[in-house]
């Protein structure tokens, strides 16, 4: 036997290593091709799937169609919504605070009761005994009932020296008006229909100072969610819009 040399030791292994047929070069490129298009699928779908998801949380149900004047919340009045609109304002209240309105109410001189709202039914403190001639006197309720809200939204004139500072209560700004804002316990006749708290807001129509036109907003609330009402309040404020002047 004769002792091969290295070069034909190395030609040997070389053959043994080489693939019996090398895939053409299109056969390569197809291959490749069809990785990317595996991982470019996997993208694709992983896009779809997060776009859908979106869609699904946004989009209302079928059927169903939004309120635009009844809505969610803020957080502090803790339930839906809806916008009273008259009386040249505007305001949002939880929609358990009904609006309720006299018609006598509208035609005395000197002030004019927008709108009651309340979570108990109210009667008219109004009468007319004769022509062009309003009567009003006491409260639209004997009592309120536990937790129960009665708000008076009035648009008030009188001649006179008006001026915020001589209000009780915080000063403030709604909607662009100089306005106080006062809660207490209540007094007077909130007290009287059994409520525990009371808050007052008086909104300065006029451009200057002293005053004599004005929206005057009263509250009683009653226990035992007086406090949470008294939040309500604030967020009701707050959502004040003054369509005119006085």
């Amino acid at each position: 036997m004769t002792m091969r040399n290295l070069h034909d030791l190395l030609a040997d292994e070389a053959d043994r290593r080489r693939p019996a047929a090398i895939p053409p070069f299109e056969a390569l490129i197809s291959r490749s091709a069809r990785r990317r298009t595996r991982r470019s699928a996997g993208i694709a779908l992983a896009a779809v799937a997060a776009v859908i998801a979106v869609l699904a949380a946004t989009a209302p149900l079928r059927g169903h169609t939004a309120d635009p004047a009844v809505s969610r919340s803020p957080a502090a009045l803790d339930g839906p919504t809806t916008v009273f609109a008259g009386g040249a304002i505007t305001f949002r209240h939880p929609v358990s605070w009904r609006p309720q309105q006299f018609p006598a109410q509208s035609t005395a001189a000197f002030f004019v009761v927008i709108t009651y709202l309340s979570t108990d039914q109210l009667h008219d403190t109004c009468s007319t005994p004769a022509a062009g001639e309003v009567v009003c006197a006491g409260m639209p309720l004997a009592a309120l009932s536990p937790g129960g809200v009665l708000i008076t939204w009035t648009r008030r004139s009188a001649p006179g020296d008006h001026r915020l500072s001589d209000q009780a209560g915080r000063q403030t700004t709604l909607d662009g008006h100089p306005a106080s804002i006062n809660a207490t316990s209540a007094t007077d006749e909130c007290a009287a229909v059994g409520a525990t708290r009371e808050v007052h807001a008086i909104i300065v129509l006029d451009p200057v100072m002293p005053y004599q036109h004005w929206l005057d907003m009263s509250a009683c609330l009653a226990a035992p969610d007086a406090a949470r009402a008294e939040m309500q309040v604030n967020e009701m404020l707050a959502s004040l819009r003054v369509t005119s002047g006085p």
